[in-house]
C-alpha cells in the first residue's frame, strides 16, 4: 500500500525532517550524565540508566549504589562513585578520562559471589575519599595513568586486586586525619586478602599519622615526606624510595624483599615479620630492628643500627656496617629464630652500647668488630652466642659490671653454657662496677683491665696482651686450665679453680701499680715455665712489691730486680719478695737480672714459706759495673739451695768456676 503526499506538503516534511536530524546530531555531540538505576543489571542493558541509550565516551556516570555487571569494553568521560554499595564488575574493561570514588567496589567479591577478570583504567586524573572506604577486589585491575589524589583521612583503598599506578602516573598519598591515626591500603577490613598495588610511576606520601601499606611493589619512585608508611605482608621495594627527614618506613609482617636503593634521611624500622634484603639494595642512615628477622645479602653503611627486642635479627652473608650500635636486645647472625647458619659480619665504626639487664647474641659464623668505645651496661645479662666479638686495636670496651655484688652476667654465654663464642680484645677491655663477670673464650691481645668486681675466664682463656688487676679486683679461672703468656700486673687477686689448680705462668707476672709498689695474690697455686718471668721493683728500706702465693709454687724462669735510680740500699737491707705455702721440689729461679742500679751485695734465701733479697754489701761506686749472671747463680743455687750469697767480681768469678 502506498501513500500519496500532496506535492505542496512536501517542502515542510523536508524540514521538519532536517530539523529533526539536526537535534538529533546536537544530542549526541554533548557530555550527558549518567545515573545507574537498579540494585543490580547489566551494564550494556539501557532501561537500566536515567537516559535513553548507553553512556558514552563524552558522558560522565554515576552511581549512588546497586551493582553493574560490565561484560564489553567501553569508554566515558568520568566515573563517580559515591556510595558503599556501589560496583562494577564483569569481565570487560572500562575507560574513562576521570575516576571520583568516594566510596563503592570495583570487581566481583563483595556482594557479588562470583569473581570474574576485569580492569578500569583511568586515563587522567583520579581521586579517592581518605575519610571513606573503597575497594578494588579480587581479579580486577584498577591502572592509573594520570595524576591521583588520596584525601586525607583514616579510610581504606582494600580489596583483594591489583591497583597499577602507571610509569607517567603520580600517587598522592596525603596521609591520616590525625598523628595518631593510620590508613589502610590494599586492607581488607584489618586483614590482607591478596591484594597489590604496584607503583611504576610516582607514590608521594605527606601529611600525618601512619599509611598502612599491604602487597606494596615499588618499581619506581617511592618518596616519603612525611609521616609513616609501613609496609604490611609481600612487599617489595625495587625501585627508588627516599625518606626524608622526620619521615619513618616501617615493616610489618612477612615476605617484604628489598632490592633497590633507599636513600633513608629519616628512620627505618622494622618491626615484626621476616623479611630478605639483597644483594643488589642499597641503604643507610637510621635503622631499628624490632621483631623482625631480616636475611642480609648486602653490603651498606648505616648512621645508627638499633636492635630493641629478643626477637630482633640480623643474619646472611652480607656486612653491615654502622656508625652506632644500640644493642638493647636481639641476635646478629645465624641460629636462633633462624636455622641457616651463613657467615656475615656486623662492623662498628663508632661508639655501641650493650644493655647489660638484657640479652644479646652473636651467633655462630657472625663477626661483630668493634671499632670505636662500646658500653656493656650493669646489669645481669647475657652477651653470648657461638660467633666472634672483635674489639679492634684502638677501641675500648668498658664492662660496667653487674646490679649487685652478688650476681654476674655472662660474655659469650649462650644459656648457661659455651657454645663456641670467642671475644678477640685486641684494644682495651675496662671491666669496672660490681659483681662477676664469666667471660667464655676470651682471647686478651690488647689491654685487660680489672677495675674493680671479678673477671672469670674459662679454659679457653688467653693472654697475649697485658692484664691489669686493680686492688679490689680479682681475676679467676672457672676450670683447671688457666694459662697465661702476656703480662699480668696489678695489686688484686689472681684466683685458681680450687686448692689442687694452678696458674700456668709463661709471661711476666709484676706486682704493684707501675712505680707504686704493690702486692699481687695468687688465690691457689703458681707455676712458673722456662719463659716466665717475675718482675720486682725495690724501694727504699726494705719496701718491694710482693707476690703472695696461698698454695703451692714451682719456680722456673727470670726473677727481674728493678730499682728506681734514687734507691740508697743499705747493708742489712732485706725485700721479701714472694710468699707460699709450699715450694715444689725446691724449685729455684733459672736467671735473676738486675734493673736500674748496678750490682750490690746481697744474699737471696729461698725459705720455706717465702723469698728474701738481703743486702749483704753496698759496694764503691767503681765496682758498681757487675751485672748478675744468670748461669753463675743457677750454679750456686744448686750448690747451696738455701741460702746464694752474691757479691763483688771475686764472688761472682767463685760462682762461675762451681
Amino acid at each position: 500500500m502506498s501513500i500519496s503526499i500532496p506535492s505542496k506538503w512536501r517542502p515542510k516534511l523536508r524540514q521538519l525532517s532536517l530539523a529533526t536530524s539536526t537535534l538529533i546530531l546536537c544530542q549526541s555531540a554533548q557530555a550527558l550524565d549518567y545515573l545507574w538505576l537498579p540494585y543490580s543489571g547489566d551494564w550494556e542493558n539501557a532501561a537500566n540508566w536515567s537516559l535513553l541509550g548507553l553512556p558514552g565516551g563524552q558522558d560522565r556516570v554515576e552511581f549512588t549504589g546497586g551493582s553493574a555487571r560490565l561484560s564489553s569494553t567501553t569508554s566515558i568521560q568520568r566515573l563517580r562513585m559515591n556510595s558503599g554499595g556501589a560496583q562494577i564488575y564483569g569481565t570487560g574493561t572500562l575507560t574513562t578520562a576521570e575516576l571520583d570514588m568516594q566510596r563503592g567496589i570495583l570487581g566481583g567479591g563483595g556482594a557479588i559471589s562470583a569473581v570474574p577478570v576485569g580492569a578500569t583504567v583511568v586515563s587522567g586524573s583520579a581521586s579517592f575519599n581518605g575519610a571513606e572506604t573503597q575497594a578494588v577486589n579480587t581479579r580486577h585491575t584498577l591502572t592509573l595513568q594520570g595524576n591521583s589524589n588520596w584525601t586525607t583521612g583514616n579510610g581504606a583503598l582494600g580489596g583483594g586486586g591489583a591497583i597499577i599506578n602507571a610509569s607517567s602516573a603520580t600517587f598522592n598519598d596525603l596521609g591520616a586525619g590525625s598523628s595518631n591515626s593510620y590508613r589502610a591500603l590494599r586492607d581488607s577490613g584489618g586483614s590482607y586478602s591478596g591484594g597489590i598495588f604496584v607503583n611504576q610511576g610516582s607514590y608521594v606520601r605527606s601529611g600525618l599519622g601512619l599509611t598502612r601499606a599491604y602487597g606494596f611493589d615499588n618499581q619506581g619512585s617511592l618518596a616519603l615526606q612525611s609521616g609513616t608508611f609501613e609496609l604490611r605482608e609481600q612487599g617489595r621495594l625495587a625501585g627508588q624510595t627516599r625518606v626524608a627527614e622526620g619521615a619513618l618506613l616501617a615493616f610489618n609482617g612477612s615476605g617484604t624483599t628489598l632490592l633497590g636503593n633507599i636513600d633513608n634521611q629519616g628512620r627505618m624500622h622494622f618491626r615484626n615479620g621476616r623479611l630478605a634484603i639483597e644483594a643488589s639494595a642499597t641503604l643507610g642512615g637510621v635503622v631499628e630492628v624490632s621483631d623482625a628477622q631480616i636475611s642480609n645479602q648486602s653490603s651498606n653503611s648505616l648512621q645508627r643500627l638499633t636492635l630493641n627486642s629478643g626477637g630482633a635479627q640480623i643474619y646472611g652473608t652480607g656486612t653491615l656496617t654502622t656508625a652506632e650500635l644500640d644493642m638493647q636486645r636481639g641476635i646478629l647472625g645465624g641460629g636462633g629464630a633462624i636455622s641457616a647458619v651463613p657467615v656475615g659480619a656486623t662492623v662498628v665504626s663508632g661508639n655501641a652500647s650493650f644493655n647489660g639487664a638484657g640479652t644479646q647474641a652473636v651467633n655462630t659464623k657472625h663477626t661483630l668488630t668493634l671499632q670505636g668505645n662500646s658500653n656493656w651496661t650493669a646489669g645481669n645479662g647475657a652477651l653470648g652466642g657461638g660467633g666472634a666479638i672483635i674489639n679492634a686495636s684502638g677501641a675500648t670496651f668498658n664492662d660496667l659490671g653487674t646490679s649487685n655484688s652478688n650476681s654476674y652476667k655472662a660474655l659469650r654465654d649462650s644459656g648457661g653454657s659455651y657454645s663456641g663464642g670467642i671475644f678477640v680484645n685486641q684494644g682495651s677491655y675496662v671491666r669496672s662496677g660490681l659483681g662477676l663477670t664469666r667471660a667464655y673464650g676470651f682471647d686478651n691481645q690488647g689491654s685487660l683491665d680489672l677495675q674493680a668486681g671479678s673477671f672469670q675466664v674459662d679454659g679457653h682463656f688467653s693472654n697475649t696482651g697485658s692484664i691489669h688487676i686493680a686492688s679490689e679486683a680479682v681475676l679467676a679461672s672457672d676450670g683447671s686450665q688457666f694459662n697465661n703468656v702476656g703480662l699480668i700486673q696489678g695489686s688484686g687477686t689472681i684466683k685458681t679453680w680450687n686448692a689442687n689448680s694452678a696458674l700456668n705462668h709463661a709471661g711476666t707476672l709484676d706486682p704493684g701499680e707501675g712505680a707504686k709498689l704493690g702486692t699481687l695474690s695468687v688465690d691457689g697455686s703458681l707455676s712458673f715455665g722456662k719463659l716466665a718471668t717475675l718482675r720486682i721493683d725495690l724501694g727504699q728500706l726494705g719496701q718491694s712489691d710482693l707476690l703472695r702465693v696461698s698454695k703451692a709454687v714451682s719456680l722456673d724462669g727470670e726473677l727481674s730486680l728493678w730499682a728506681a735510680p734514687d734507691l740508697v740500699l743499705h747493708a742489712g737491707d732485706s725485700y721479701t719478695l714472694v710468699s707460699f705455702d709450699q715450694r715444689l721440689n725446691a724449685s729455684t729461679f733459672q736467671q735473676i737480672s738486675w734493673h736500674g742500679l748496678d750490682t750490690p751485695g746481697f744474699t737471696l734465701e729461698y725459705n720455706a714459706h717465702d723469698i728474701v733479697l738481703r743486702v749483704s754489701a753496698v759496694p764503691e761506686p767503681e765496682s758498681w759495673a757487675l751485672l748478675l749472671a744468670g748461669l753463675g747463680l743457677l750454679a750456686i743455687a744448686r750448690s747451696r739451695p738455701g741460702k746464694i750469697e752474691l757479691g763483688g767480681r771475686n764472688e761472682m768469678a767463685k760462682a762461675q768456676a762451681a
